[in-house]
Parts: structure tokens; sequence; C-alpha cells
């Protein structure tokens, strides 16, 4: 097999085109999902100003993980499994088609069948949750309010007003 006619090149890009299309609606779908979580989701406490699951999952991709990580993860893959549940064989396998284990699949393995198109969709869907939790700004940054709540307290003087 050579190389693709532009006619092709043109079909390929087309179809490339509106898998990234789907998977970034699908991000979007599963962003306002995740968002939308009930208070009962909410790892934290009432105290740390975070005041939903996403801005808390935030807060944990941007400053670290703590020990609690594994349930905010196993908390987003659910979400992703869900989604997933929903959409056809036929769309699930366009997007699986540009991830970069089809292109290991096809190029170590051509002749066996593919993975389970659903496992490597979930891990695409979480990195892409990830990486917009790492893009977006906190609401709230409870390191730095309570570094400024500190500073306002050494400031304020014996009567309650500041220097």
């Amino acid at each position: 097999m050579g190389e693709l006619s532009t006619y092709e090149r043109i079909r390929f890009d087309v179809i490339k085109r509106i898998a990234a299309e789907q998977q970034a609606a699908h991000v979007r779908s599963l962003l306002k999902r995740i968002a939308e979580l009930p208070d009962e989701s909410r790892l934290s406490g009432d105290d740390s100003g975070l005041e939903s699951f996403w801005e808390e999952f935030k807060y944990q991709v941007q400053r670290g993980p703590s020990f609690a990580f594994e349930a905010y993860e196993d908390t987003i893959r659910s979400v992703c499994r869900s989604l997933l549940g929903e959409l056809s064989s036929f769309e699930k396998g366009i997007m699986w088609l540009f991830t970069q284990a089809w292109y290991s699949w096809e190029f170590e393995t051509a002749m066996a069948p593919p993975p389970v198109v659903d496992d490597v969709l979930e891990d695409v869907f979480y990195r892409a949750i990830c990486e917009a939790a790492e893009d977006e700004p906190l609401e709230f940054d409870p390191d730095e309010d309570s570094w400024d709540e500190e500073r306002d307290d050494e400031e304020t003087d014996a009567d309650g007003e500041g220097e």
C-alpha cells in the first residue's frame, strides 16, 4: 500500500477532524457532568473553602494529590464510563482510530483483535479532564487565602485596627 492520494488524504483529514470534534464535545459534556456532581461527592471538609467536587479535583491536580486522590480519580472514571455506555460502537471506534493505542495496535499487532476500546477512551477522556483541571484557575485557593488571613491577623493590633 503506497502513499495516500490527495482525495484519500482529504478524506482522512475530514474523518480525523470529526473524531477530534466528537472527542472535544464529549470532554465538555463530561466536565459539565462533573461540575454537577452533588455536594455529597465532595471529600474535603466544609472549612476547605473548596465548594464543589470539581474545585476539589482541580486543587488536587494543581497542588498535588492528597491521600484521597484515588477516590477523585475513581469518581471521574465512573462518569467517563457512564458516558461511554451511551455512545455507539461506531462513534467510539472513530475516536479510537486517532488514539495512540490504535497506532500501537496497528503497527505492532495488526492481525490481532483490537484492544477494548472503552478502556482506551476512558483513559483519553480522563487525561483530557486532568488537563482541563490543570489549566482552569481555582475559584478559591485555600493555600493563598490562608496565608492572606494570617498576614491580616499579624497586621491587626489588639484593638482590631490595622497598624
